[in-house]
């Protein structure tokens, strides 16, 4: 895991992972996906994900404005090499509303 990302649930935010240091130097990204789980393991990436693209080796996740208060989830970046590799990393999504 990556680490944790938080936001409020009307925020829409980007997140993004490079898997520079996981890639071969020649290698390119064929494709990505991003999917997002609640904690019973539930996939809700129509709920959470409106899209994802790549950068090099960097993919970014557009995050909706969405979630539940008090809820984290896991957001898997999961990318196909040029080589067939397949390389996943893992963020948590913290949704936090935050008070006045």
């Amino acid at each position: 895991m990556l680490g944790w990302q938080y936001k409020q649930p009307a925020e829409k935010i980007s997140v993004s992972v490079d898997f520079t240091n996981r890639m071969g130097t020649s290698e390119t990204v064929s494709s990505q996906t991003v999917k997002a789980f609640d904690k019973a393991g539930t996939d809700v990436s129509t709920t959470l994900v409106d899209s994802s693209s790549s950068s090099g080796k960097v993919i970014t996740a557009v995050i909706k404005a969405a979630g539940t208060d008090g809820e984290n989830y896991d957001l898997q970046f999961q990318v196909t090499g040029s080589s067939g590799n397949i390389y996943e990393e893992d963020v948590v999504l913290a949704v936090r509303a935050e008070t006045a």
